[in-house]
């Protein structure tokens, strides 16, 4: 079980990360850059971390990433992607925010739409995040861990 030991400074933590995450879209993936050490200490001060198995956590110590990082992820959506066609008729275009669980395994879990924009363009990020391979686990106490992601996936005609 997890244990907040100061839950408004963590939930305000939390809240940040996830304001940053969608600020700086793909780059959230397997990494917080400066922002590295200061999660670190996060995940050790506040949390006492004696998680059962199937627990799935917001953020870890080691993030999971994409086997090959960030650059090979927006290659592999760019080469997956299948823009439907109804949505190029009506012109739309945006981002989609998609959550889903990594494993301890590195598999995608729990998919679901965060923010859509329509039923075509959500079903594709469903259909596209399904068949992403295996990721790089996230670890905690160098433990793999279940790790919740948000990423979004941007979707422009041009």
């Amino acid at each position: 079980m997890v244990k907040i030991v100061r839950p408004f400074l963590f939930l305000v933590f939390v809240m940040l990360l996830s304001t940053t995450s969608l600020a700086i879209g793909l780059s959230r993936i397997g990494a917080f850059g400066s922002l590295n050490s200061t999660k670190e200490n996060l995940v050790k001060e506040y949390l006492i971390l004696d998680l059962p198995d199937d627990s799935i956590l917001a953020l870890s110590e080691i993030e999971p990433a994409f086997p090959g990082g960030n650059q090979a992820l927006t290659n592999w959506l760019l080469l997956n992607l299948d823009y439907p066609q109804t949505a190029i008729d009506k012109g739309e275009q945006s981002m989609v925010y998609v959550q889903f669980t990594v494993d301890s395994l590195g598999k995608i879990q729990n998919i679901r739409i965060r923010k859509g924009v329509s039923e075509a363009l959500d079903q594709e990020v469903i259909r596209l995040v399904s068949l992403m391979p295996d990721w790089i686990p996230g670890s905690v106490n160098g433990k793999p861990a279940n790790v919740e992601m948000t990423i979004p996936i941007r979707f422009e005609l041009r």
